[in-house]
């Protein structure tokens, strides 16, 4: 590429273009992160759900087979905390959900950055290959020139020489 005027480019775009690249697969790689961060915020989730239902039939049992209302008291407060739990794991899940929603949203920009990336380095290969098809025709002519001159002179009268 020696004596290409836009070589610095070239190599600047050609980094460009790796730069991406990285970008793409970290982005890639957080946003498969997210998506098993909200799939563990999910399950855990249902399984405090479950334990939940689980718990609150219990203790209907129990209250059925005649407690004392401190016992049953205490055990709607305890049922309580259970679900402020549950929804403290809710909100977990809604936060990790929004975290996978962007993390997607930066892979999308990554791909699309290394599109746009791949296609300014095209455009430069493209003027680059131009540029030496040019080159080779201007190198060709002057070649061509030098031969027509030089059997010019062999066929010039020897005066003329």
């Amino acid at each position: 590429m020696s004596g290409y005027p836009l070589e610095a480019a070239l190599r600047l775009r050609q980094q460009e273009v790796e730069q991406a690249e990285l970008a793409l697969r970290d982005a890639i790689a957080a946003e498969e992160g997210a998506a098993k961060a909200l799939a563990k915020a999910r399950g855990v989730r249902q399984a405090h759900a479950l334990e939940c239902a689980a718990l609150a039939a219990k203790e209907a049992l129990r209250n059925a087979s005649g407690r004392k209302a401190a016992q049953i008291l205490r055990a709607q407060a305890f049922l309580q905390r259970v679900r402020e739990e549950g929804e403290a794991l809710g909100r977990q899940v809604e936060r990790a959900k929004e975290a996978s929603e962007a993390s997607a949203a930066e892979r999308e920009r990554a791909r699309e950055a290394l599109a746009q990336a791949r296609a300014e380095r095209e455009a430069l290969l493209e003027h680059h290959s131009r540029w030496l098809e040019t080159k080779r025709r201007a190198q060709e002519a002057r070649a061509e020139e030098e031969i027509e001159d030089l059997v010019a002179a062999r066929h010039r009268p020897r005066s003329e020489r």
